[in-house]
């Protein structure tokens, strides 16, 4: 499957592309489309608490996740929700543990779960990225 980065404006007025997709969220029945970074240097996959809240999950009864950053530890929380991500052409669903927390900046698609299914390219000078099935996401969980 292949997606095209997303146009950004850099601090100094340049045209500068990001690996930010649109990805839908599910759990239960009810859905939530958003955007996310693709961040293979995120352990975890982290999306602000008001998506939780657009799916009807309380998502501080998910399983807190201890997260550590520049300005030390913060709380998130764990659910299982399925992921999706689609081109004009195909699309791919999978199990995939995220965490939810309060005024996250930039949602972010981290390596565990997607990671282990995808083989991910980024091809920023040609404006894409690149995402082939590498493993079953069955046997995520």
């Amino acid at each position: 499957m292949r997606l095209t980065f997303e146009d950004h404006v850099d601090r100094n007025g340049r045209n500068i592309g990001r690996p930010i997709i649109n990805v839908t969220l599910e759990k239960a029945g009810i859905q939530a489309d958003t955007w996310a970074k693709i961040d293979s240097g995120a352990e975890v996959s982290l999306f602000d608490s008001e998506i939780a809240e657009e799916m009807n999950i309380v998502y501080t009864e998910g399983v807190p996740v201890p997260l550590r950053g520049i300005g030390g530890y913060d709380l998130a929380y764990a659910h299982v929700v399925t992921l999706g991500v689609a081109s004009a052409d195909e699309s791919y669903a999978l199990p995939c543990r995220v965490l939810f927390k309060e005024n996250i900046y930039q949602n972010l698609i981290g390596l565990e779960d997607f990671f282990e299914v995808f083989r991910i390219t980024f091809a920023k000078q040609e404006g894409y990225i690149q995402l082939d099935q590498a493993a079953d996401p069955d046997s995520l969980f």
